[in-house]
């Protein structure tokens, strides 16, 4: 035989709850009142005697259910987890199926029990899912800038040759050329970069100038090319483009697209894919200091199929503010102000 204990306010209510439990099938083996400290009050308690089997049977019943409540507490807490994460990455932009993917293939499910750890997981999965490109200039470099009116391709360039020219630990021996005939003033501009930075400018007219002019640079290092603006369905113009690219044959032509960091998400998919028969071999973002809001960037950098960032602008200043691609400083404008409770 086995011994139970029940308690409440009178002997009676004690009874019942051992009745509620076993039914008829017990003895009541004692019952007394428990004095409470500092109180009138008493505590009735009384201790009855069960079969071993059927109290085995009640109280297995009852650790189950016990279990039962535990184990849906914790779920209750894991989704309540879930959602504040999600909801952080929501509010910064974050694409929710993006995120919502990430947290169902999570191999390690105690992460959803901890928010810190679960917040450093999706970071980290947006880290490695970003992709940057390390900037070398260890063989000559013909880089032709592409992109949208007003990406700011020409002041990119010409942060690209102050910081070629004269901010590396090597100097290199850098040119420009200009393709862009379109623009008021776009020849002049950059004609002034060049003027001030003591740099060889040139500017072309058709493929086969184009093809003349890269033979006259044969000995410089880097040769920058600055190209028309073009708007995503103009494909006329981004046929001229292609035939300025296939024009060398001695040297690779890099294509570098240049996006303004302001645009949607939607913008950036739309002009990347106008771009991209041109074979893009890396990404520019412009204008990153003109905008406080990073989901659009993280959500299509993260996509597989674009190419490596390779730098950002964060101003109109030159050279200064002309920054080599890291997955930590992309990281670093996403994470800003992202507090956990």
């Amino acid at each position: 035989m086995r011994h139970d204990i029940f308690t409440a306010s009178t002997p009676d209510k004690a009874y019942f709850k051992a009745k509620e439990k076993y039914g008829f099938l017990f003895k009541v083996v004692n019952a007394r009142q428990i004095p409470i400290k500092n109180s009138d009050s008493v505590i009735c308690e009384i201790v009855i005697s069960v079969d071993d089997k059927l109290y085995e049977e009640k109280n297995k019943a009852s650790a189950k259910s016990k279990d039962q409540k535990k184990i849906e507490e914790e779920t209750i807490q894991e989704k309540l987890i879930v959602k504040s994460i999600v909801d952080i990455f929501k509010n910064r932009g974050i694409d929710k199926h993006w995120v919502d993917r990430k947290i169902s293939k999570l191999k390690d499910k105690s992460l959803k029990k901890d928010k810190q750890r679960l917040l450093s997981y999706l970071l980290n999965e947006i880290h490695h899912s970003i992709k940057v490109s390390i900037e070398s200039l260890k063989n000559k470099k013909i880089i032709m800038l592409v992109g949208p009116t007003g990406a700011g391709k020409t002041t990119t360039i010409a942060k690209l040759a102050a910081r070629y020219s004269y901010m590396l630990d090597k100097t290199y021996k850098v040119a420009l050329l200009n393709l862009d005939n379109y623009k008021v003033g776009a020849k002049e501009q950059l004609a002034n970069y060049a003027e001030i930075m003591g740099l060889q400018h040139l500017t072309v007219n058709g493929v086969e100038d184009f093809k003349n002019k890269l033979e006259q640079l044969e000995e410089f290092d880097v040769v920058l090319v600055d190209t028309t603006g073009i708007s995503p369905f103009d494909i006329d113009k981004m046929m001229k483009n292609i035939k300025y690219i296939s024009a060398s044959t001695k040297h690779k032509i890099y294509i570098n697209l240049v996006l303004p960091a302001t645009i949607k998400y939607e913008d950036f998919n739309d002009m990347y894919n106008s771009f991209s028969f041109l074979n893009i071999d890396g990404l520019i973002l412009s204008k990153l200091d003109e905008t406080r809001y990073f989901g659009s960037i993280i959500n299509f950098l993260i996509q597989d199929n674009i190419s490596p960032l390779a730098y950002v602008s964060v101003g109109q200043e030159v050279p200064d503010d002309l920054i080599v691609a890291s997955r930590e400083y992309i990281l670093d404008k996403l994470a800003e102000k992202i507090e956990i409770g």
